[in-house]
């Protein structure tokens, strides 16, 4: 899917009352304290440079965290690994 054809589904989920309740799946980030970033601008920069070096984690693909990563990915146009 496009960064379009998600923005469409983000917009429709906005539209529709009470969708936050609905779709809020838990979530976090964690970050080796060997790595020099402490913030989400400095992670996406120093990730930026180094593209399929940065793994993500998920449960599996297809599931939600899992394609949070990617669209992650889009949108800040990062190339991470997804390790299911």
């Amino acid at each position: 899917m496009s960064i379009a054809g998600m923005s469409e589904v983000v917009a429709t989920l906005r539209a529709t009352e009470g969708w936050h309740e609905r779709a809020n799946p838990p979530a976090q980030t964690t970050n080796s304290p060997l790595r020099p970033v402490h913030t989400v601008p400095e992670f996406i920069a120093y990730t930026r440079v180094r593209p399929g070096q940065i793994n993500f984690a998920s449960p599996g693909i297809g599931t939600t965290i899992h394609l949070s990563g990617e669209l992650f990915n889009m949108m800040t146009g990062v190339k991470m690994v997804h390790v299911p």
